[in-house]
């Protein structure tokens, strides 16, 4: 029978909820629940059968009172709340449930009644907006079970108030005899008591706020909801199972049912995992035996009960227990079977394998019948189910027979008989022999043939073996393919030898031989067949046996030298071949550095050889070299440039000045320019040379032209000169006057001044210019202080005047009248005469 929880069968009911505890991090799992809010009535009907029910239970009659959105279907995959998936069934709305927590008055009101059975459950107070699931039953097995968790708006504040939502699960039928209508009684019961679970009964303690602070009742079944992502209930249990034993097949009626009590205001709700109503898991089994046959065969087959699911949870696992009878003796006809098979969690289906025992005793066909006594999840037992055990008991025998001696070229016939056990046998021949029981066979050497054979089911095989030694004239050669190089062929006789025969050996180039084991060698290229002759007297036969010989043409291999290294150390020669004679394709292996293709590049300097080896594996060795070679003469750049002379009067000129990005394919050894050397001779234009020479000596050249430049200006040195005015009032002086020796890096090319002529009005000094001019043009000037003195006296030149005195006997004479026509040669003169005043006395 199925294993289930042991029970006894007088409707007890169950006193033991299973705790499911579970220890998930709220870090992993801080989704809320998804709840789809039912509609209709109708709707809450269909989640009886399409979510509630599991497996070995049916319902019908079902009924839903209450408001439509008091119920809903909720999906807590990936959340802390302890369910996958079920139904929801609420005191308001079941969308209340959704979390997270984030009210602590969370609630609809429907303006619904109470339940009756409820108001019992909650000591007498009213209840309101109750949500009444109920149906028809029959379990298949002896116990019911499903899994639930509540969950209620009133905690923690309204533990132990009055205020208690309340909700119950109320099972009658037969052997039920309970408190509740109907005769029914509540298995929401805390484990291991008869109280059922609600907040005053399953908590923390009663704090009046959240969180609350204890001290706790039964507070293993309870969680702590504030703040959790899940759902929006302040509190609710851990999950929970309700279990009763009943009687298999037979009706009960269940109401799950939950309401407000005290009030109408806060929610309070029961979620019913989806697929946990259930009465256990059964299983049936049936017949899996090879097509075409009626039963296993003794020795020969394996056949098998096949046990299958028969619905239920397939996350438990089934324990089938089965009875075997029939005419067949288990240990001794087939295997012993063990009464007990286990299908694991997760899996559809086990197999029991039976396996016909051989035992050589005609018994007829023979039975195994296999019941199982309650399949769990059916009220009618299932039918028995048979397999035939067939007999085997004729051994299977074989005789085979053939021909042991023959001549190369004739045939040998075989013969096999096998007898007994089941046919159409199963048989070959192995060397080649053709199918049959019957053959003919030609070998070419002396060949063992075995012939094999099974009957029907393959329980039983025979094999045997003839041996036809073939006398034969072969020969083997120790190497049938060479190369032309004089070597030897060793042909060794593996045929018949002794007295009684006699050699015969043709080497295909018009040479024979007697010999029984001769040697040869050919004298040129060529295909060849050899043929060797044995004449057997003692067997009776002649025969012949030819071999083909091929001495191989060898291959001739050239190294060309496609280019050497051309810069000292480079890495840039190659080596390249042709090929002539042998037969391609052909191999290459160079050294030193392994190569394997007819030509070889980034070579350095050095000798290389080749291994060339064609598809005859004939071989020819030749060595090549690599050397430097660069005639390459380097790239030669000029640009044009300017220098200027020093203080002494000279430039020297770089080769890096005038190279313009010369290069070369190796590389540049030194850059020259001629000449490289300039002095004032050279200012202007001049044509110089640049010389590049790479590192192997390779020279070009460039022209270019170098302008002298003088940026030096010369240095005036000035001296003070002291001018006479001559009698006329002029003086004048040249540069070379002032001058008093200015130089320049070349040369003076001239000096000036500024002013060279002086007059009176440059009494008594004046500062003049010294402006010195060098080749370039470059100019210098300094100053020079004139000194100009006028020494000659004026010309004093007296006359007579006549004077009339005024009115007053008095007169004054002016100097100007009296010296009329005194002169200077510079300037204005100041007359003066004494005296100047005249009266009366003076007259005459």
């Amino acid at each position: 029978m199925i294993k289930r929880i042991g029970r006894n069968r007088d409707m007890i009911v169950s006193a033991a909820l299973v705790l499911a505890a579970t220890f998930i991090s709220n870090s992993a799992f801080s989704q809320a629940i998804t709840v789809d809010q039912a509609t209709t009535p109708q709707e809450v009907r269909d989640y009886v059968e399409n979510v509630l029910l599991g497996s070995c239970v049916t319902a019908s009659n079902i009924t839903y009172s209450g408001a439509a959105r008091a119920a809903g279907t909720f999906d807590g995959t990936g959340t802390v709340l302890g369910l996958n998936g079920g139904i929801v069934l609420t005191s308001g709305e079941a969308n209340t449930a959704t979390g997270p927590d984030n009210a602590n008055s969370a609630g609809a009101g429907n303006a619904g009644t109470g339940d009756p059975d409820l108001s019992v459950l909650a000591a007498g107070f009213q209840t309101f907006d109750a949500a009444i699931l109920e149906f028809d039953f029959i379990p298949q097995s002896d116990t019911l079970r499903f899994n639930y968790i509540f969950g209620s708006e009133e905690y923690p504040e309204y533990v132990n108030s009055g205020y208690n939502d309340v909700f119950g699960f109320f099972i009658s039928g037969p052997g039920i005899a309970g408190p509740f209508t109907g005769g029914a009684e509540n298995i929401a019961l805390i484990p291991g008591t008869a109280l059922p679970v609600a907040i005053d009964n399953v908590n923390n303690g009663y704090s009046g706020t959240e969180p609350s602070t204890g001290p706790c009742e039964n507070c293993a079944y309870y969680v702590d909801n504030s703040n959790g992502p899940a759902v929006q209930y302040d509190g609710h249990t851990t999950m929970l199972t309700a279990e009763i034993v009943v009687t298999p097949c037979v009706q009960y009626h269940i109401k799950i049912a939950v309401a407000d009590a005290g009030d109408g205001s806060l929610d309070s709700g029961v979620f019913l995992e989806g697929g946990s109503f259930s009465a256990g898991n059964g299983a049936g089994v049936e017949v899996a035996i090879a097509t075409g046959v009626t039963g296993i065969f003794e020795g020969c087959d394996i056949g098998t009960f096949v046990f299958r699911r028969d619905g239920g949870n397939n996350n438990d696992p089934v324990t089938v227990d089965y009875t075997v009878s029939g005419t067949a003796t288990p240990g001794v006809d087939y295997n012993t079977l063990p009464g007990t098979v286990t299908i694991p969690a997760g899996q559809d289906s086990v197999i029991v394998s039976v396996q016909g025992i051989l035992d050589f005793t005609a018994e007829g066909t023979e039975t195994i019948i296999l019941d199982i006594p309650n399949s769990g999840c059916s009220c009618t037992p299932p039918p028995s189910i048979s397999m035939n055990v067939l007999d085997n008991d004729i051994p299977l025998a074989l005789t085979t027979t053939g021909t042991t001696t023959i001549c190369l070229g004739e045939s040998a016939n075989l013969t096999a008989i096998p007898t007994g056990s089941f046919t159409p046998y199963v048989s070959s021949w192995d060397n080649g022999a053709p199918a049959g029981d019957n053959v003919s066979v030609a070998p070419t050497t002396t060949t063992t043939y075995t012939y094999s054979v099974a009957d029907a089911c393959g329980g039983q095989s025979l094999t045997s073996t003839e041996t036809v030694t073939v006398v034969t004239p072969d020969f083997t050669v120790a190497d049938d393919e060479q190369c032309f190089d004089g070597h030897l062929f060793n042909f060794v006789n593996t045929g018949a030898s002794g007295g009684t025969v006699t050699h015969f050996w043709d080497f295909g180039d018009g040479n024979t031989s007697t010999s029984e084991n001769p040697n040869y060698a050919y004298a040129s290229a060529g295909n060849y067949t050899v043929t060797h002759d044995v004449i057997f007297t003692a067997a009776g036969c002649t025969a012949s046996a030819d071999a083909s010989i091929t001495v191989f043409e060898e291959p001739a291999v050239l190294v060309l030298v496609n280019s050497n290294v051309i810069c000292l150390g480079g890495s840039d020669g190659e080596l390249g071949t042709f090929v002539s004679g042998g037969t391609s394709p052909y191999d290459y292996l160079w050294n030193p550095n392994g190569e394997t293709t007819p030509t070889i590049s980034n070579l350095t300097v050095g000798n290389y050889t080749v291994i060339l080896t064609d598809a005859n594996g004939c071989t020819d060795v030749v060595t090549g070299a690599i050397i430097q070679n660069d005639a390459e003469p380097p790239t030669a750049l000029c640009q044009n440039a300017t220098v200027q002379l020093n203080a002494s009067g000279v430039a020297t000129l770089s080769a890096t000045v005038i190279d313009n990005g010369s290069s070369d394919n190796c590389g540049i050894a030194s850059l020259v320019v001629s000449p490289n050397v300039f002095s004032c001779a050279e200012l202007g234009a001049n044509a110089v040379v640049l010389t590049v020479t790479d590192i192997n000596g390779n020279v070009s050249t460039c022209n270019a032209t170098v302008t002298v430049e003088d940026p030096i200006p010369p240095v005036a040195v000035c001296q003070d000169v002291a001018v006479i005015l001559d009698g006329s009032g002029n003086a004048s002086i040249v540069a070379t006057d002032v001058d008093n020796g200015s130089s320049d890096n070349c040369a003076v090319q001239s000096l000036s001044l500024n002013q060279t002529a002086f007059t009176c009005a440059d009494v008594p000094s004046v500062t003049v210019t010294l402006t010195a001019t060098d080749v370039a043009g470059n100019t210098a000037t300094c100053d020079a202080t004139i000194t100009v003195s006028d020494p000659t006296n004026p010309t004093a030149n007296c006359q007579d005047v006549f004077v009339n005195l005024d009115a007053t006997g008095n007169v004054t004479v002016d100097g100007a009248v009296v010296g009329t026509g005194s002169a200077d040669n510079c300037s204005s003169i100041d007359i003066t005469v004494n005296p100047t005043a005249f009266d009366c006395s003076n007259i005459g």
